[in-house]
């Protein structure tokens, strides 16, 4: 549910398209477009100063303790 959601979301944003394949018409071809793929340029700058802030700031062994809380609470959304 939550996958079918998110491609929703990026349609009704103009990010992707959806197609079906040409060999194989039951299947559906997602593909960004200009404007997702602007986003995605954006936002990966973005995501890696964030992770370059985390290195930086927490020890290894913090790190090992955040990965699995961040992962609780990403199954919470």
């Amino acid at each position: 549910m939550a996958v079918t959601t998110m491609v929703s979301r990026l349609l009704a944003a103009e990010l992707i398209t959806r197609t079906p394949r040409s060999d194989d018409p039951r299947t559906l071809s997602l593909d960004l477009t200009d404007k997702g793929r602007s986003a995605l340029v954006r936002l990966r700058a973005e995501l890696d100063a964030i992770n370059r802030t985390i290195e930086e700031t927490l020890a290894p062994g913090e790190m090992e303790m955040l990965c699995p809380v961040l992962e609780r609470l990403a199954a919470n959304n």
